[in-house]
C-alpha cells in the first residue's frame, strides 16, 4: 500500500496545496471508487467519516459512473478553501480502512484477536 504524502497545510504555499490536492486527491478518489466497487462502504471507517461529516459535504460529488468522489477542481479557490480541502484529504487518507486491503487487514486482526482472546473456534476460517 502506498503511503500518503503528508503536507503541513498551514505553512504550504498555494502552489504546494494545489499540487497536494491534485495528486493525493486523485489517489483518494481511486481508493473510494475501489471501496464502492467492492461494496465495502459500511466497513470502511474512513469512507464513513468522509460521507458523514457535514464539513466535507461541500467537497463531495458524484463521478460520471455514479460513484462518490472528492471534487478536485481548485480553480477560483482562495488559500483558506484550499487548506480546508487539503485538510479533508489529509484526514481521510490517514484511516487504515480507506483501502480494500486496509479493510481486510483491519478486520483480519480483529477476528484474530477475538479468536485468541475468546477461544472462538467458529472464527478459525478468518
Amino acid at each position: 500500500m502506498l503511503q500518503a504524502r503528508y503536507i503541513d497545510i498551514h505553512s504550504s504555499t498555494v502552489k504546494e496545496l494545489r499540487s497536494y490536492i491534485a495528486n493525493e486527491g486523485k489517489r483518494l478518489n481511486q481508493q473510494l471508487v475501489e471501496i464502492q466497487k467492492r461494496g465495502l462502504e459500511k466497513t470502511s471507517f474512513g469512507y464513513e467519516a468522509l460521507v458523514e461529516s457535514n464539513k466535507n459535504k461541500e467537497f463531495l460529488g458524484v463521478s460520471k459512473s455514479g460513484k462518490l468522489k472528492i471534487n478536485l477542481n481548485t480553480r477560483g479557490m482562495d488559500r483558506a478553501e484550499l487548506q480546508r480541502l487539503a485538510g479533508v484529504i489529509n484526514r481521510t487518507v490517514q484511516y487504515k480502512t480507506i483501502t480494500p486491503s486496509g479493510i481486510k487487514k483491519y478486520y483480519g486482526s480483529v477476528f484474530a484477536s477475538l479468536r485468541d482472546n475468546a477461544g472462538m473456534d467458529g472464527l478459525s476460517k478468518f
